[in-house]
């Protein structure tokens, strides 16, 4: 697969949208090497010894939630795409071969259920870690509505596992994001502590102090 092809997928598969980047919990934040980049690559730096260079990407932005702050929302005119876990992990690790990432970031939109892309995410981790033998750092972003058993499946494969809770308010989650439900966020959070907990491992290249 050439350059140029893995370039072009990348970018068609829709990045996940946040402009110039958000910062760090830990002192640094994301950082991207240019804003209109359509290599989807942002940069973790880690205080001065360097930057990882992270792939972020949506495994599709078709999403069947309305929630208001999200540009890829249900009833947006615009492009909708989708990738498989297979031709993702093929993208992905043709880029990581030839040098041009170090990590992945992968999160969904929500076409069907959230079963189902939380079950699509997890086939891509599973590609990646057994078929390609990838020891690299992934960082997956569970979707609202996520069960348990995945989450718990995700942190024991990914060096870090994220949920949005998106606001601190039921009543302000209901006006924003209808579909979304605080408490079961709240109780995600907490099986992805206590997954954590269970199983403490880290791969040697996690990026995070």
């Amino acid at each position: 697969m050439s350059d140029e092809k893995v370039r072009e997928l990348m970018s068609q598969a829709g990045a996940d949208q946040d402009g110039e980047g958000t910062p760090g919990r830990w002192g640094y934040g994301w950082r991207a090497r240019h804003p209109l980049d359509p290599f989807n690559v942002r940069y973790l730096g880690d205080r001065g010894f360097g930057a990882t260079r992270l792939f972020r990407i949506l495994m599709t932005n078709a999403c069947a939630f309305r929630c208001d702050y999200c540009p890829m929302r249900a009833g947006r005119d615009l492009p909708r795409h989708a990738l498989s876990p297979e031709e993702l992990a093929r993208i992905f690790m043709t880029a990581h071969r030839k040098g041009m990432v170090d990590g992945l970031f992968v999160t969904s939109g929500i076409p069907k259920n959230p079963r189902w892309a939380m079950d699509r995410m997890i086939e891509l981790v599973e590609r990646l870690r057994f078929r390609h033998r990838y020891a690299g750092y992934l960082h997956a972003k569970a979707v609202s509505g996520a069960e348990p058993e995945q989450i718990e499946r995700l942190a024991l494969l990914c060096e870090r596992v994220s949920y949005n809770l998106e606001s601190a308010c039921q009543a302000t989650l209901d006006r924003v994001a209808p579909e979304k439900n605080l408490a079961t966020g709240i109780t995600l959070l907490r099986r992805v502590q206590s997954a954590r907990e269970a199983n403490p491992r880290r791969l040697p290249n996690d990026p995070r102090p």
